[in-house]
């Protein structure tokens, strides 16, 4: 428990550090309750707001249905696609076309719920598990290490190299208990 409470504190430093010596950052934080009042107003956002603003509505979608009551989008998902549709919905005509959340984890939570973002870990993380059990200490936890930084890396803004880590780490787990079961025989 001190451990996690140091790194928590810390984190929460470094956080603050980083967000409070940062103009662009800052901007964003003094941003907020022009963003707030904005989206309460249902107006267009502002041209600083329309950077970021993506990421924002299907967030604040979950809001408004969380204060009315309903809790179903936010456990199970809105479906594949919602957060486009929410984003244009929301807009006033500011995108054009498709316009998905830049974040992943936004993406998920939105389009798949708390469920459906568990299993997106649960199933990245299994089998690194599997593959780093039979490693040395010191390599299991860099591996597992590695693969916690990539997960972020993944939902802080989608791609595919996620799958690309995943199949390499099945393919590399396949030949070596290959090679473990022919040396045993």
């Amino acid at each position: 428990m001190l451990i996690l409470f140091v790194a928590l504190f810390f984190g929460g430093f470094f956080i603050y550090t980083a967000v409070s010596t940062s103009e662009r950052l800052m901007a964003y934080v003094e941003l907020s309750d022009v963003v707030i009042n904005t989206l309460e107003a249902d107006l267009p956002p502002t041209p600083l707001m329309a950077t970021q603003v993506n990421n924002v509505y299907p967030l604040w979608d979950l809001y408004l249905k969380s204060i009315d009551g309903v809790f179903a989008p936010s456990i199970f998902g809105s479906g594949f696609g919602s957060a486009s549709v929410v984003n244009n919905n929301y807009s006033h005509g500011v995108f054009n076309g498709l316009t998905n959340p830049h974040s992943q984890v936004i993406r998920l939570i939105y389009e798949n719920g708390l469920i459906g973002l568990l299993l997106f870990v649960l199933a990245f993380l299994r089998p690194t598990q599997k593959f780093i059990k039979s490693l040395p200490l010191s390599s299991a936890n860099l591996t597992f290490l590695l693969a916690l930084l990539l997960l972020g890396l993944n939902l802080s803004h989608r791609g595919t190299h996620i799958f690309i880590y995943l199949g390499v780490l099945i393919a590399v787990n396949q030949v070596r208990n290959n090679n473990l079961k022919f040396t045993l025989t």
